[in-house]
């Protein structure tokens, strides 16, 4: 079953919930192995496949990549003001279960889980 892994937009329901938007121009961790108490993404896996939704923003561009590798140049998703935009991902996950998340502008985001790859 899909998961609602992170929604930063205040009173929503999702295994992580920061009540707040993400902060422009700064890098996150977000976990994602073992992140929802008996839920779908277990500790074996290496790498999540999902939607990122981003809500609420000023324009810019998300970027998602493992937490052990350097930030990429190029972005997972792009954005204009205003917009509600949706885009599929494929993440890798770091040796403790995390990837990183970068918008070059504040917005609440949603990401959704729907798969992962283990060994």
């Amino acid at each position: 079953n899909p998961v609602r892994l992170l929604d930063t937009r205040p009173g929503q329901a999702a295994c992580f919930t920061p009540g707040s938007p993400l902060a422009a121009n700064v890098e996150q961790s977000q976990q994602a192995r073992g992140a929802c108490q008996g839920e779908m993404i277990p500790q074996t896996a290496r790498a999540i496949v999902g939607n990122a939704t981003v809500v609420n923003s000023n324009g810019g561009f998300l970027t998602l990549w493992p937490s052990n590798a350097a930030k990429p140049l190029v972005a997972t998703s792009n954005f204009v003001a205003g917009q509600t935009f949706n885009r599929h991902f494929t993440v890798g996950l770091g040796a403790t279960g995390m990837f990183n998340i970068f918008a070059s502008a504040q917005t609440d985001l949603i990401v959704d889980v729907s798969g992962f790859f283990a060994p």
